[in-house]
């Protein structure tokens, strides 16, 4: 199991705003064969499971969220972050630019990120 010395603020929320999308990336290799069907088996031991998520924050967690962001030296560290769905907390890394925070409001502001769930 994968471990982080960073963890997410507790300032910072940890309820997805609208957005949460989860997908698991394509463990199957085909192969074509001179005559019959493809055959097929699995790449890796593990899938690796991809996570899309956006959260609002105020000004002060907007802050808040830089000086977390510095911590984990622009997204090239992994990180423990309170699963969204509830339970206990992953190590999650991100895996593009993060985008934002966009200016939704008054006092409040939009970040994405696309993440990895690390095993």
């Amino acid at each position: 199991m994968t471990t982080a010395s960073v963890t997410w603020d507790a300032s910072l929320p940890t309820c997805p705003e609208t957005q949460y999308t989860e997908t698991l990336k394509d463990n199957v290799i085909r192969s074509d064969m001179d005559a019959g069907m493809q055959k097929q088996r699995q790449r890796y031991t593990r899938t690796q499971r991809m996570m899309s998520v956006s959260f609002l924050l105020t000004d002060a967690q907007k802050s808040t969220f830089y000086t977390f962001f510095s911590n984990i030296k622009g997204g090239a560290l992994p990180f423990n972050l309170p699963n969204p769905l509830g339970g206990s907390s992953i190590v999650v890394r991100l895996t593009k630019a993060l985008t934002g925070p966009t200016y939704v409001t008054k006092n409040l502001w939009r970040i994405q990120m696309e993440l990895e769930v690390l095993p």
